[in-house]
């Protein structure tokens, strides 16, 4: 008997394309914007993939870079994430 909640993914059991909801989820998802953006015919996406894939590599060449800004933040640091003023 095959269980109905089967397509999950592995970090924190998530739904595929689902919204991450702890910091464990986040390296998956990563992926899934690259896939996602991948599937795309657009310059933007094109833009995305780019982005998407140096972000990556640069989580991959430190895995715990994700936790160190997490404890960072834990440990008084304010960690900023502003929109600038052309996005959308």
């Amino acid at each position: 008997m095959r269980h109905s909640r089967n397509n999950l993914s592995l970090a924190g059991c998530r739904e595929p394309f689902g919204k991450v909801t702890e910091l464990m989820q986040v390296p998956i998802a990563l992926f899934e914007v690259l896939s996602l953006a991948s599937e795309i015919d657009h310059p933007k996406a094109k833009q995305i993939v780019s982005l998407m894939d140096s972000v990556i590599n640069v989580t991959l060449d430190d895995p715990g870079a994700l936790v160190k800004l997490s404890n960072a933040a834990g440990n008084g640091y304010e960690i900023r994430f502003s929109r600038t003023e052309n996005a959308q």
